[in-house]
């Protein structure tokens, strides 16, 4: 009999295994979206639990090459106290659960490509006096995945009673309008900034409520004035008979966007590392071990075969659900100590016998009895057949 197995190129055989009794597998926990304020999903799944630190809070940033796009290219994993690097580079955004992974940890998140205009929070704010619909619209010359002067931010546009800002000239010979308005993007790190604009103003209020008027926000880069988003009163009510109402203190008109994760966002999410836990190691252990295969008839599935050399590989049955550190000591139905195997206090809950005597002489097919003493964890005595 020649036995053994080839396998192809990046092909591995695994054979599953249980744990100690009271295996507790490595978490994350406490996923936070501790700066910035993209869209997302995120989750970090466990890989391997070996690797996966213990009691460490990890930063989960976002990196690019290219400033100019809203979408960030990677990400990495980094330590908030000492700074070590558990993953350099993660590429995976579009939630397809291929990423890589680092120390045992591959974070799972999906990201839009482009921004979109979010509908909930776009329009006057609640308790507005204006009376007047709106038209938004972002102009078709805007790379949604990428960034300018004003996109993507979210804006407010603060009216008042007074003059607080200016108009920039629509065009050479169009005069400067004072406005009783201003407005502002919201930056980041929830700062605001102050962004130019232009009024059409055919009544000459200063304000934005006539059926002709329209702000266009500019992005005013190398001198130009390149409208970004524009707002124009809706012109289906003006034969309705509708006398619009002009903004006044407090009225505000929103633009909020659904933003990619960027560069500026940061998670943080908690470690907990593999561990035994001594009340579930004491539940599990109440579940017996157990032998495999009992009874032993001739072989066992799992015994291993020699590659190109005659004859059967060493004979072999497990012990397991056991505790770690724990020792099984072998009889016979007559009370003679066959042998004592320990197990190595790993986190595999199973333990080997070639069948063979603490005199390394081949055990004889018949009856046998197991003591499994598991220090703290409990003892446990079980019994197991070999036939040949």
């Amino acid at each position: 009999m020649r036995g053994g197995i080839i396998l192809p190129p990046n092909i591995v055989e695994v054979r599953p295994e249980p744990k100690v009794s009271g295996f507790v597998s490595a978490t994350t926990s406490n996923i936070r979206h501790s700066k910035g304020y993209g869209t997302g999903t995120v989750l970090i799944e466990i890989a391997n639990s070996n690797l996966v630190p213990d009691n460490r809070t990890i930063i989960l940033r976002f990196k690019t090459t290219d400033a100019s796009k809203v979408r960030p290219e990677f990400y990495e994993l980094v330590d908030s106290i000492d700074g070590k690097v558990y993953l350099e580079r993660g590429t995976d955004l579009s939630g397809s659960g291929t990423g890589e992974v680092g120390f045992g940890m591959k974070p799972n998140i999906n990201t839009p490509i482009a921004t979109e205009i979010d509908s909930s929070r776009t329009g006057y704010q609640s308790g507005n006096s204006i009376n007047v619909k709106t038209n938004l619209l972002l102009e078709n010359t805007v790379d949604v995945t990428k960034r300018n002067m004003i996109f993507p931010k979210n804006i407010n546009i603060i009216f008042s009673n007074t003059i607080t800002d200016v108009s920039l000239r629509l065009g050479p010979q169009a005069p400067v309008t004072p406005t009783k308005f201003t407005i502002v993007g919201i930056n980041d790190d929830g700062s605001t900034v102050k962004l130019p604009f232009a009024l059409k103003d055919l009544d000459k209020d200063s304000t934005f409520n006539g059926f002709s008027d329209a702000i266009f926000i500019l992005d005013t880069v190398n001198n130009a004035r390149n409208p970004i988003w524009s707002l124009s009163v809706d012109t289906l009510g003006k034969g309705s008979g509708l006398i619009p109402v002009k903004p006044v203190l407090g009225d505000t008109f929103k633009i909020g966007l659904k933003i990619p994760i960027t560069s500026n966002d940061e998670f943080t999410f908690s470690t907990r590392g593999q561990r035994i836990d001594g009340g579930k190691a004491k539940t599990d252990f109440a579940l017996h071990p157990y032998v495999v295969p009992n009874p032993y008839v001739g072989a066992a599935s799992f015994e291993p075969e020699k590659y190109a050399i005659s004859g059967r590989g060493e004979r072999r049955i497990e012990f397991r659900g056991l505790p770690a550190n724990s020792a099984i000591r072998i009889y016979t139905v007559s009370g003679a100590l066959v042998q004592t195997i320990r197990h190595d206090g790993s986190n595999d809950g199973f333990v080997a016998w070639n069948l063979r005597s603490k005199d390394n002489m081949d055990v004889a097919p018949g009856l046998y009895i197991y003591h499994v003493d598991g220090n703290q964890t409990g003892t446990y005595i079980g019994k197991f057949a070999i036939i040949k």
